[in-house]
């Protein structure tokens, strides 16, 4: 029998080993919870996307300029984008209580934009120029990020880039005060933009090109030329290298950077002028797209685009590189010291769009215009749509045909038609319902679930516009924008400038789309009708082969003009050859390969132009008057001769002509028929009492 005591002793014993046990179970399951809170934190962290470091921001000219250090450098910095907030709160440490400004920033964003193709392959190369964001200052350091806010009011604010992982893999990275988000405030005040001297003229990067058109004293007060390239251009090799970040009205979105050249020719050869020391201002169109994937061609207009940071969702062309070149020619010609009144524009082809579209409506800019081979508007075509390689993550059913974007760049962008490849089957898209849901063609036949998808780049160039395409006010026609002669002809008492271009009647570009020889023949006619100072020259020439035959009408006419001195606009010239009536076979210079040049207003010359609030005179000769010769002739640009409409004008000229004629409704006083003999011919105008 056991004994009482001993029983009672192991009763004891067991219910100690049994607590212990409990206590050694409880802190079992603490551990494991602590384990498992544990690796819960580092799986959360290992789906996080990196957070970039070093954020600073710099403020000045109405401009902050914010860098940071990329999260990846090479191929694998490429599958990031960031994001820009702002808060004038306070540090920002929760997105809720910020505003995001800026989307989608490109990994190497601080590169200094210029070499072409605009891709992120571009982005990667470790090689090319970094931006410099402030005068005198350095690069910044490659595989660095940069975004530029254009201040809008005198306060204090601060600002975080949080990163983005196109691929889906992790999450947003987190906010982490000193690193991606600012911990002191940036005193902001409004003030107008300043580009940013990136490489001086004088640079031997610069003088490799030309070795002598880095800019000197000997430029200033001289002509200046808006010179705009056509399709595929850059900006020149030489001069002084600009760089400026633009504000919400110049790109999809605040902060891209738009690059420009300023160099001296100091022969004066250049543009037909023989100014010596002249100066050429070239900027550079092409911009980085949406996606960052790819480069966007503007035509010296703007892009259909759906900006991110706009209550309106539907598509519309913004003119945003419009503002841009208001923006900046103004600011070089102030820079550079040039003449102001000797303000030339000059453009082949799509150069010229630029010109018929922004230069021709700049009140008070340009003496002259020149263009070759230009197609003149309406363009019925979109400005070129080239948002890059889209790649990201697209949700999709075997056996149906809608697709939902994941994650990646969105394709809202796009107009219906482009080819889609998801999961490595193509198909073409019929419609696009807004940017992150689409309609395929056909019915998708792969692997259901979240697959992989590409869009190639697709420019749109030759796409007619389709009839609903507006401007960002939802009520003008983007065609109707782009059509050159109904705007000249809306208003005939607008002060424009000089207007010469070269066409070739058999220019075919965009042919499905717009007639470019018949454009120019309405640009002629709305010209003629408002009594403008323009010449215009032709050939059978197409877009390629129309030459150089402007040389005959820029040698004569850009040393003649001045935007402050007045000059005879000469219309229904008896000398003129005529342009026909639009088609390609009516009127002269209608055969051969190109065949003979054919000119209006060709020859002309102007001297001893005289005007008071009452009067105007000038002496006029042409050396193709070899017997006589009839034309219109009209005051344009007048600086003190402004006779109200219905006025009566009595005029006189060489060879005991006289006569009356009354202003129009615009009050432009036009002899008609006027008598034109060799040599030199004295046309005075005196308002009647």
């Amino acid at each position: 029998m056991f004994n009482r005591g001993f029983v009672a002793s192991f009763l004891l014993y067991s219910r100690g080993l049994r607590d212990e046990v409990k206590q050694m179970i409880r802190r079992r399951k603490l551990w494991l919870s602590v384990l498992f809170l544990f690796s819960s934190l580092l799986m959360t962290e290992a789906q996080t996307a990196p957070a970039v470091t070093g954020i600073n921001a710099l403020q000045h000219d109405g401009q902050t300029f914010i860098t940071w250090t990329d999260v990846a450098t090479g191929s694998v910095g490429a599958n990031y984008r960031y994001d820009l907030y702002r808060s004038t709160a306070g540090p920002i440490t929760d997105l809720s209580a910020a505003t995001l400004i800026q989307k989608g920033i490109y990994n190497n964003s601080g590169q200094l934009i210029g070499p072409k193709p605009y891709n992120q392959t571009t982005r990667q190369t470790a090689t090319l120029p970094m931006s410099t964001i402030i005068s005198g200052g350095s690069p910044l350091p490659t595989w660095s990020g940069a975004a530029v806010h254009t201040n809008l009011a005198a306060e204090t604010a601060w600002y975080a880039v949080v990163t983005r992982d196109l691929t889906g893999a992790s999450a947003t990275s987190p906010l982490v005060v000193g690193s991606n988000s600012l911990s002191v405030g940036v005193p902001e005040s409004p003030a107008p933009i300043l580009p940013i001297l990136q490489i001086p003229g004088t640079s031997p990067s610069r003088l490799a090109g030309c070795s002598v058109c880095a800019v000197t004293s000997a430029s200033k007060g001289q002509p200046l030329w808006v010179s705009l390239h056509a399709s595929g251009g850059s900006a020149p090799a030489w001069g002084d290298y600009w760089a400026y970040w633009g504000d919400s009205t110049m790109g999809y979105q605040e902060g891209t950077q738009s690059m420009f050249a300023v160099y001296q020719n100091p022969s004066g050869g250049g543009f037909f002028s023989g100014f010596k020391n002249q100066l050429i201002f070239g900027p550079q169109d092409e911009v980085w797209s949406v996606s960052g994937n790819g480069g966007t061609q503007t035509l010296w207009y703007g892009y259909y685009d759906v900006p991110p940071f706009t209550p309106d969702t539907a598509a519309h062309v913004y003119p945003f590189t419009q503002p841009k070149l208001s923006l900046i020619v103004p600011w070089v010609i102030s820079h550079y010291q040039a003449d102001p009144n000797r303000i030339f524009g000059f453009g082949r082809s799509m150069g010229g769009m630029g010109l018929t579209t922004w230069g021709i409506k700049q009140p008070n800019l340009f003496a002259g215009i020149f263009m070759i081979a230009v197609p003149i508007g309406p363009w019925n075509f979109i400005p070129e749509i080239d948002f890059g390689q889209a790649l990201g993550i697209i949700s999709v059913l075997s056996g149906a045909k809608n697709a939902s974007w994941v994650s990646g760049d969105t394709f809202g962008n796009y107009l219906p038609g482009f080819t889609i490849t998801i999961n490595g089957q193509s198909n073409r898209v019929s419609s696009v319902t807004d940017a992150t849901h689409l309609l395929l063609t056909n019915t998708y036949t792969s692997t259901s679930g979240s697959q992989p998808y590409s869009v190639t780049p697709a420019p749109l160039i030759d796409k007619g516009t389709p009839p609903s395409v507006t401007l960002p006010d939802g009520i003008t026609s983007f065609d109707a924008d782009t059509d050159a002669a109904a705007w000249v002809a809306q208003d005939c008492s607008r002060n424009l400038p000089y207007v010469a271009w070269a066409s070739g009647r058999l220019d075919m570009t965009h042919s499905a789309q717009m007639n470019a020889w018949t454009n120019a023949t309405r640009l002629a006619n709305a010209l003629r009708a408002c009594h403008y100072g323009f010449s215009f020259a032709w050939n059978n020439g197409n877009h390629s082969t129309v030459g150089d035959i402007l040389n005959q009408l820029s040698k004569t006419y850009i040393p003649q003009l001045n935007k402050a001195v007045s000059y005879p606009a000469f219309t229904n010239f008896s000398l003129d050859n005529n342009y026909g009536d639009g088609s390609r076979t009516d009127g002269d210079c209608n055969s051969g390969t190109p065949g003979p040049t054919c000119y209006v207003n060709n020859g002309w010359n102007w001297t001893g132009i005289s005007e008071t609030a009452t009067s105007w005179s000038a002496v006029i000769s042409n050396p193709l008057v070899t017997a006589t010769a009839t034309t219109d002739i009209t005051p344009r640009n007048t600086q003190f001769f402004h006779p109200l409409a219905g006025s009566t004008v009595n005029w006189t000229a060489t060879g005991g002509q006289s006569g009356q004629v009354v202003t129009d409704s615009y009050g432009l006083a036009t002899i008609i028929g006027l008598t034109v003999s060799p040599g030199s011919n004295v046309i005075t105008m005196t308002i009647a009492p």
